[in-house]
């Protein structure tokens, strides 16, 4: 495998020589927001039930020279630190997105890429422009490959996440082109996900999976492994395997032209659910609060929703905090009576609460393919709520706050990301994290970053 003459080698040559001077400073600040935000949702995450069973499961792992896990005050092997941390980041589905492709790319390149960084004792601008460079790989294959591979039942994060951990490692590194592109080739030759997974350990799970694959790939392509050189484009490769006749190879072959980081940009959660759910939630809450609404005032909160919505959400009565990340009654429910929702506000006795189910069985939804630009806004909802005095109020939010059409400002990130650090690290450390991974390209070393996620 040598020169770009092949998909890999292609985005391999790009990441390998991409410089942090080059990085526009729009895609510089996306890059530092995403490392706050994905750092604050992997401590609140650590404490998720999934998370503290995997670290159960990995105590023989632990070890007091290897990689920081995020919230447990434990350090282990750099393969399953970036696992754990993988995997406490999408516990709760409160990790940013990628519309191009729909994939969770912070959650598994971050971690793939600090348990490398402590390792490699690297310095926050490393750090930083590897960040980019695995993003900018596996939103360019998310790009290529559209909504489709969605749509046919992968699950994009589980196919192309890995990969973009691989490259981000392997730019950490020094990696040259060609071991850069092997790199990629061994993580994309086991990438995958079902979107079965969804409503299970599985979801958060596959991302620390992703992570781990990633940083192991650029492990294995350093010590001279190589991977198929038309892995993406061969015969039995994964454009073929994963249904895509129409692969979009433009979006590959301009990777760096346009920063997928910039356009169309991360998505960043104001609220713990799916993604699918934001927008009826939004609305929701605007509606609850412009007319002053109690919950024992609420009649009926019907909602029309896009077909992508009524697909994923498929959990009306959840039977378990991952199945409620995909329900909208729940989560519905849940706003109405929290008047929001936090970070640790889904859990088995929120869904014990008895307050809770006459709200959820107020909810009603139904699909409108003809509700908005489904292209534009595939997860749009109109929410109409019903007093019991009669009046009713109707509101439509096509992109939750967080879209980078109607972009979070700094003031609430922070205070999502004091909100999920907070209970894990006291409000000073939170603080001080928040204001260094604000900054991580201007750190000399990430010591004191990595101690402070990594709480005591």
């Amino acid at each position: 495998m040598t020169g770009s003459d092949t998909v890999a080698g292609g985005l391999a040559a790009w990441a390998a020589g991409l410089e942090a001077k080059a990085i526009p400073d729009d895609v510089l600040e996306t890059a530092r927001r995403a490392i706050a935000d994905t750092l604050a949702v992997a401590l609140a995450g650590s404490r998720a039930p999934v998370a503290s069973k995997l670290l159960s499961a990995s105590d023989s792992d632990l070890r007091a020279d290897g990689a920081s896990v995020i919230g447990r005050g434990c350090k282990a092997r750099p393969e399953t630190a970036a696992l754990l941390n993988g995997t406490a980041a999408h516990a709760l589905d409160f990790d940013d997105t990628c519309f191009a492709g729909i994939v969770h790319g912070s959650a598994a390149i971050l971690p793939a890429l600090l348990a490398a960084a402590e390792t490699e004792g690297a310095d926050g601008r490393a750090l930083v422009t590897a960040f980019v460079a695995g993003s900018e790989v596996a939103y360019s294959l998310g790009a290529a490959l559209g909504p489709g591979l969605y749509d046919r039942g992968w699950w994009p994060t589980g196919c192309l996440a890995g990969i973009g951990a691989a490259a981000a490692v392997a730019r950490l590194q020094g990696a040259s082109p060609e071991a850069m592109a092997h790199a990629i080739a061994l993580a994309a030759a086991h990438s995958g996900g079902l979107r079965a997974i969804h409503g299970s350990d599985a979801k958060p799970i596959l991302v620390g999976r992703a992570a781990e694959a990633g940083l192991r790939s650029a492990l294995m392509a350093r010590q001279g492994l190589t991977g198929p050189g038309r892995v993406f484009e061969g015969a039995n490769g994964v454009f073929a395997l994963m249904g895509a006749d129409d692969v979009n190879l433009d979006a590959i072959e301009g990777v760096g032209q346009v920063f997928k980081l910039s356009e169309p940009g991360l998505v960043v959660k104001p609220y713990p659910v799916c993604s699918c759910a934001m927008q009826a939630v939004e609305a929701l809450c605007r509606l609850m609060a412009e007319h002053d609404v109690a919950p024992g005032q609420i009649a009926g909160i019907d909602c029309a929703v896009t077909p992508m919505v009524a697909a994923t959400l498929r959990f009306d009565r959840p039977a378990s905090p991952v199945e409620a990340i995909f329900s909208l009654p729940f989560t519905l429910a849940l706003a109405a009576a929290h008047d929001g929702i936090g970070p640790y506000d889904i859990t088995e006795a929120a869904l014990a609460d008895p307050g809770l189910r006459p709200l959820m069985d107020k909810v009603s939804y139904r699909e409108e393919a003809c509700l908005t630009d489904l292209a534009a806004y595939p997860e749009a909802a109109r929410v109409a709520l019903t007093l019991s005095d009669g009046r009713s109020f109707e509101r439509q939010v096509d992109c939750a706050t967080g879209d980078p059409r109607t972009p979070m400002p700094d003031a609430a990130l922070q205070a999502k990301v004091l909100a999920c650090a907070e209970p894990v690290l006291g409000s000073a450390a939170a603080g001080r994290l928040h204001a260094l991974a604000r900054r991580a390209d201007d750190l000399p070393d990430l010591s004191e970053m990595m101690a402070l996620a990594r709480g005591g």
